[in-house]
Formats: structure tokens, C-alpha cells, sequence
């Protein structure tokens, strides 16, 4: 009976290859709308190309869609709403406030600059990675105590 890869992980025994290999990422989750399927699919392929795409990535990239489409969203909002938007103030008479969909973009594109920097994403951040090639051997540090 051979041992779980998470099991020969635990005891040591596990090489630096096989905890290092990358599994695909995967469709998009089913709950995700067409919109954030559609952005998923094309960060998967620029992931893929710079051979840094693996399937612990998911949880960043859902958010990271989920962000695209708020910004969207917020974006048609302050195109159609405007900047300022009339509200009903606190004695019935109209007031001017800034449409909320300006925070919302703000903040979601803050969030979306981070998870890009986090992915590898941006030119700055891609100046640090440097992927596995294929078949390409990692060197073990702790080859040398076997």
C-alpha cells in the first residue's frame, strides 16, 4: 500500500518535485455569472502562459472575477447615474450626494490591483516570478540529510 502524497508530505518523505507539481485550475465555479466565468477563462489563460496557472489559485481568482464584475457594475451605474445622484433628504426636500457606486468602484479596484499584483498579474509583479519550466528539476535543500 503506497502512502497519500499529504501523508509521505507530513512524515518528510515526499520530494520537492511531486509537492511542487501543479494541477490545472479548472473551470470556473457553476455559481459564477457569465460575466465572471468569461473573465475567469481569459486570466486562466494568461496564468497559463506565464506557467504560473495552479489550482491553489482559485479562491484569489473567484474573488478576483467577482471584483471584475462589481467594478463593472458600478461603472454602468456611475454612466447611466452619474456622479451625483438626487436622494430624498432627511425632511422630504432632494438632496445631492455622491452616487455610492463611486465608493464601491474605488474600492473594488483596489482589490482587483492587489489580487493582479498577487497572480503575477501586472508587469511588475511578473519581473518577480520565475515558473518551473516543464520537466525541469526543483533543486531539494534537504536532499543533502537523506
Amino acid at each position: 500500500m503506497t502512502d497519500s502524497l499529504a501523508s509521505r508530505a507530513s512524515k518528510g518523505t515526499a520530494t520537492l518535485d511531486e509537492l511542487t507539481d501543479r494541477e490545472p485550475i479548472g473551470d470556473p465555479p457553476e455559481y459564477l455569472s457569465e460575466f465572471a466565468k468569461e473573465k475567469w477563462r481569459g486570466l486562466v489563460k494568461q496564468l497559463d502562459r506565464l506557467g504560473t496557472a495552479d489550482c491553489s489559485l482559485r479562491t484569489s481568482l473567484e474573488n478576483l472575477c467577482r471584483d471584475l464584475e462589481i467594478a463593472d457594475l458600478a461603472d454602468r451605474s456611475l454612466i447611466t447615474e452619474g456622479i451625483r445622484i438626487v436622494v430624498e433628504g432627511p425632511r422630504g426636500r432632494d438632496m445631492s450626494i455622491t452616487n455610492p457606486a463611486a465608493a464601491v468602484l474605488s474600492a473594488a479596484r483596489t482589490r482587483i490591483q492587489t489580487a493582479l499584483n498577487g497572480l503575477g498579474l501586472t508587469v511588475a509583479s511578473q519581473a518577480k516570478i520565475k515558473p518551473k519550466a516543464a520537466g525541469e528539476k526543483t533543486e531539494d535543500p534537504f536532499e543533502k540529510y537523506d
